[in-house]
């Protein structure tokens, strides 16, 4: 109890005295000031001495840093000012509203908050007590909102896509500037247009009639239109329409217009461009891929897969060490990893089992737009020759002497100087049948020409001097004579050996012994040059011979193609089968004839089947290729798919059905219309199917006899019958069929068109309907002029009698008379009404008058029938043009309707009139609590001479002279009701109508 007297830790000033609170209330502070969704905090000396957990969730900072801290640290520098004179004013009583101000939490990340301030006792001294609210994403979302609405002013003002605006009519009430432009039309002209606008492309009319159909009715999409200017130039436009109303609640149609023609043509080129560049990617014969920080392959090309025996996408996401190295992490010495740690290019050499060959591995950093490594380009080259040319250089001093004596060629070692003969091998002191004393010192030319001045000199190619001049191994061919006086054709290298200044001083002179191959070389050309197929030598990718057929197919001469590589005279599309091909057929492998893309010297493009076969071109790897041009095979082969392509859209658009059969009526194949006349999805639904089983059984005779009509004559003439649906119901259908036959001109089975003729039918039906109904008006008006006469006569005496003094007796016996005689003469004039032989007068009238006038006029028999009557009239209907009468009739028809079944019913009743108004209509309804209408019935109440009263209480025309009356004002009567629930009937009749 003696904590009683404590010091609150914080007391409100609002007297000026502190005051003591129980210990129990100083806990119960804490935990609300621990659990208050608001930042607290308590500041002494411009010091924080208390902050809430809430405060230090919005500051970032720990209540450790915050203790101590100066109040106006965390405040953003820019409004310190502000809140230092908002909360001098707030606790002066100056300011009485939150304001809000931006802090900068911990993070150093800027947040809005709001603040109240108010003056307090804490531990026994004046401090101030401060809440946070935070309300940063607020003020996002007010900025957001200023954004957006800047934004869309700024959009609407220069809008760069076409925009149109058309009323419920369809009728073109806006477009803006940009449609005008893209068009070449002006607003004067496209304003008040009806579809088809001026704008719409003649041949693409369907199809944007249909997706502003699609509008008017409430779908949604975006639709890829051909659109037209007024020059007539064609253009593709993007075309989003969407269906909303105006602000006076109008229905209207809004749709924006984007010309896509250079978008379409733009995505094209890209296309292409993507497709050369995978062509180009996996071109390359080294092995290349692309890999992210963690050395997951995320592409790499045919070579590094086939190399692995597999396929790209199969290498997709898995790590190079184990595909690659087989290993179970990062090799050593990695280049990927240094590069993604560098951000440098890095490489390295080594032999890789795997390939079984020796490696450079290069890595080469792929940036994104911070300049943060994302992952390598790697590429792998082989440098398995290098290394063993390398090796072959280190050993070179061991075994070049056995080298040179071991092989066939002549070898010689010339200085360029003085021509004079360093070294040969043993082949050379064959070929010239000489000592090795006799040659070394000699000049060259005396040697093998036994010349005394140069070749040069002597009118032949030297490819020692050619090698000097150019630097680079010449080669060439020449003639000797043997002691003999025989031809010997030699072919003849000359490589130049240079000092360490780059100057040749030395040339390495090969000669080998070419005759045999020269003679099989004679006899090849001779054959080749006359084949009447095209022959090509391609050796490295080089073309080495082309005869003459091949030649003119490619439009070249044959010394023009010889040199160039066989790869740019080949379709870009195909040049990479044509690789892997020749990359089979090089390994041995069989590679069966295939045809391909060629491009002649003029640009046009060939079609050439193509046969491979691997051999030794003077003596190394080589392919050689057989060709022949079968351009116009193609282009037959072409027309014959357009013209089947041409007859299968022909059978698809034909709005006919179409189904062919075999002999056995089973079906082979049918066209759309059939389908939807099966109401299906597919043709597959009845493809396969028997044509009986799609007849409906009363009709399988007619079918049948339809059959043998058809195998007699070749075709069956106009078959009437019904098909079955996929629903089960029937169609009515119109079949002619005719005689399939093969190319011998024997019966392979049926032909059947198939024409839908229940429009036809039904429209047949509603003319009989019409034609009886107008002699049913004839016969009606003849009747009415007929019984007028007598009748005028009767209730004009009958009422004369009734003036004259008679007894009661007589006098009442005068009256049902003469009221007999006036329902009589109703009826005569219903007759006449439903015959249409009243002129109507139409004049503006509320609606609300006529029903209070005919309600007047039965208010008695309701009386007496115990009938009440509820109304709810709106005060807002407008006048309508109609005839008084005729309206009257109406509601007089419906009422007495209405008070007759709910007295037969249960001998009283409610009717309940309502009167509204909507944007086009006036609407009345007349709901009664009588036994209502049998579902049967509901479709026939307004047929004429239909009535579901008793004998003698009805003629059926009240409904029907209704229905007409309302129907000639251009409005629509119906009904709804559930049995034993009443019937409401609803009468809507249109605004402004004249």
């Amino acid at each position: 109890m003696n904590d009683e007297n404590k010091e609150l830790p914080v007391t409100a000033t609002a007297n000026g005295a502190g005051q003591s609170t129980p210990a129990s209330a100083q806990d119960l502070l804490h935990v609300i000031i621990a659990n208050l969704p608001v930042a607290l905090y308590i500041a002494q000396d411009g010091k924080f001495a208390l902050v809430s957990p809430a405060f230090e969730r919005i500051s970032g900072y720990s209540q450790a840093e915050l203790l101590g801290m100066d109040s106006l640290q965390i405040v953003h520098p820019e409004d310190r000012a502000m809140v230092r004179e908002n909360a001098r004013k707030m606790l002066k009583g100056d300011l009485h509203e939150a304001y809000g101000f931006r802090i900068v939490t911990r993070s150093g990340k800027p947040r809005w908050v709001m603040e109240n301030v108010a003056s307090v006792q804490y531990q026994g001294r004046r401090a101030t007590l401060g809440n946070y609210m935070d309300i940063t994403e607020h003020k996002q979302a007010e900025d957001a909102i200023g954004r957006e609405k800047d934004f869309t002013a700024g959009l609407l003002k220069g809008l760069n896509v076409g925009v149109c605006v058309a009323d419920e009519t369809g009728r073109q009430v806006m477009v803006n500037d940009e449609l005008c432009r893209m068009t070449g039309f002006t607003q004067e002209e496209l304003l008040g247009q009806k579809p088809p606008f001026s704008y719409w492309a003649e041949e693409a009319q369907a199809e944007t009639f249909k997706a502003f159909e699609a509008t008017f009715r409430g779908a949604e999409g975006e639709y890829e239109l051909v659109f037209r200017k007024k020059s007539g130039e064609r253009f593709t436009a993007l075309v989003t329409p969407r269906q909303t109303t105006d602000p006076e609640g109008r229905t209207i149609f809004f749709a924006t217009i984007r010309d896509i023609t250079a978008r379409r043509r733009m995505e094209e080129q890209l296309r292409q461009a993507a497709q050369e560049w995978r062509t180009t990617f996996d071109s390359i014969t080294d092995f290349v891929s692309v890999q992210d920080r963690d050395c997951r392959i995320v592409r790499a090309n045919r070579a590094l897969a086939d190399a692995l025996h597999m396929r790209p996408a199969e290498l997709v996401g898995r790590n190079c060490w184990e595909v690659i190295h087989g290993r179970s992490g990062p090799i050593c010495d990695c280049p990927h990893l240094e590069t993604i740690r560098t951000g440098r290019v890095a490489s390295l050499e080594t032999f890789e089992p795997r390939f079984g060959m020796h490696i450079n591995v290069t890595t080469s950093p792929i940036f994104d737009e911070k300049g943060q490594v994302l992952g390598t380009v790697h590429i792998v080259k082989d440098i398995t020759e290098r290394k063993k040319a390398e090796e072959a250089v280190r050993r070179a001093h061991e075994f070049q002497a056995t080298v040179l004596n071991a092989t066939n060629d002549a070898v010689s070692l010339i200085d360029t100087s003085d021509y004079r003969i360093l070294g040969v091998n043993h082949a050379f002191l064959k070929q010239h049948e000489v000592k090795e004393t006799e040659v070394i010192g000699k000049k060259c030319y005396e040697v093998i020409h036994h010349w005394s001045e140069p070749c040069d000199r002597m009118g032949e190619v030297c490819p020692l001097l050619d090698a000097v001049v150019k630097g680079e191994p010449a080669i060439t061919r020449h003639v000797h004579h043997n002691s003999h006086s025989e031809p010997v054709y030699v072919e003849v290298a000359a490589f130049p050996v240079k000092d360490e200044q780059g100057k040749v001083v030395q040339v390495v002179h090969v000669s080998r012994d070419v005759t045999e191959r020269h003679r099989a070389d004679e006899i090849f050309r001779t054959v080749a040059d006359s084949s009447p197929i095209g022959i090509l030598i391609i050796q490295e990718g080089i073309i080495k011979y082309i005869n003459p057929l091949a030649a003119r197919v490619l439009g070249w001469t044959q010394a023009e193609v010889i040199g160039m590589t066989a790869a740019s005279l080949i379709h870009p599309e195909d040049r990479e089968m044509e690789r892997q091909n020749a990359i089979r057929a090089l390994k041995g492998e069989s590679v069966p004839p295939y045809d391909f893309r060629v491009i002649t010297r003029n640009g046009d493009v060939k079609w050439v089947v193509e046969k491979l076969a691997p051999i030794r071109h003077e003596g190394e790897r080589a392919t050689l290729t057989s060709l022949m041009d079968v351009t116009e095979l193609k282009l037959a082969d072409k027309v014959l798919r357009d013209y089947a392509e041409k007859l299968r859209l022909i059978f698809d658009c034909v709005p006919d059905g179409i189904a062919v059969t075999d002999m056995a009526m089973n079906i082979t194949e049918v066209n759309d219309a059939t389908v939807r006349m099966y109401g299906g999805t597919d043709k597959g639904e009845l493809i396969g199917r028997n044509a009986f089983n799609l007849i409906a059984e009363k009709d399988h005779a007619v079918a049948e006899n339809g059959v043998r009509t058809t195998l007699e004559r070749g075709y069956s003439g106009r078959i009437a019958l019904s098909i079955l649906r996929k629903d089960s119901s029937q169609l009515p259908v119109e079949l002619s069929a005719s005689v399939l036959r093969d190319g011998s001109f024997k019966p392979i089975g049926f032909v059947g068109v198939i024409e839908d003729v229940s429009e036809r039918k039904a429209i047949e039906e509603q003319l009989m309907i019409a034609d009886r109904l107008a002699s049913i008006g004839e016969l009606a008006s003849g009747v009415a002029h007929e019984l007028n006469n007598p009748l005028t006569s009767v209730i004009g005496f009958s009422q004369l009698i009734m003036e004259k003094e008679a007894p009661d007796n007589i006098r009442q016996e005068i009256e049902i008379i003469a009221r007999e005689a006036q329902r009589a003469a109703q009826v005569v004039k219903n007759l006449l009404t439903f015959a249409r032989k009243h002129a109507p007068s139409r004049q503006p009238t509320n609606i609300n008058t006529i029903i209070e006038k005919v309600l007047e006029i039965r208010a008695y028999e309701q009386k007496v029938s115990n009938i009440t009557v509820v109304t709810h009239l709106s005060l807002d209907l407008p006048a309508l043009m109609v005839d008084d009468f005729q309206v009257q009739q109406v509601f007089f028809n419906i009422v007495i309707n209405a008070e007759y079944f709910m007295i037969e019913a249960h001998g009283r009743g409610t009717l309940t009139i309502t009167t509204e108004r909507d944007r086009r209509f006036v609407r009345a309804y007349f709901a009664d609590d009588g036994p209502g209408i049998a579902p049967g019935n509901l479709e026939h109440i307004f047929d004429p001479f239909f009535t579901t009263k008793g004998i003698g209480k009805g003629t059926g025309l009240g409904l029907s002279i209704c229905h007409g009356i309302v129907t000639s004002h251009g409005g629509r009567i119906y009904a709804e009701s559930e049995p034993g629930k009443g019937a409401t009937f609803i009468v809507e009749l249109p605004i402004g109508e004249e």
